[in-house]
């Protein structure tokens, strides 16, 4: 089950995809893929003092929950199925700008 803000981030992780294979010779993706993810969260005002930008998060969401999100919203937009990522490497920061950096090796 994925609730509402979930599908969103889904969502627009399949639009970020779709961009991304605009240039791209092929549909999509067919062979052995490695993730490679970054999570960076906001810092909140109240923690500012004591959070350096890139420093470790240790916070909800869960890493897994962060990188299922990305490989279902780049499932049959960047590969063919996700059973194809054999590899992942991933991490969460505290930054001042919250975004994900994914790349796909394959």
């Amino acid at each position: 089950y994925a609730d509402k803000d979930t599908v969103q981030y889904e969502n627009l992780v399949a639009l970020c995809g779709q961009q991304a294979m605009q240039d791209s010779k092929v549909d999509v993706l067919c062979g052995p893929l490695t993730l490679s993810a970054r999570f960076y969260f906001g810092i909140p005002a109240s923690r500012a003092k004591k959070l350096q930008e890139g420093e470790a998060h240790t916070q909800r969401p869960d890493l897994d929950n962060c990188i299922k999100a990305v490989k279902d919203g780049l499932n049959r937009v960047v590969y063919r199925d996700d059973s194809l990522v054999w590899r992942i490497e991933a991490s969460k920061h505290w930054s001042a700008t919250p975004r994900a950096e994914v790349e796909i090796i394959y």
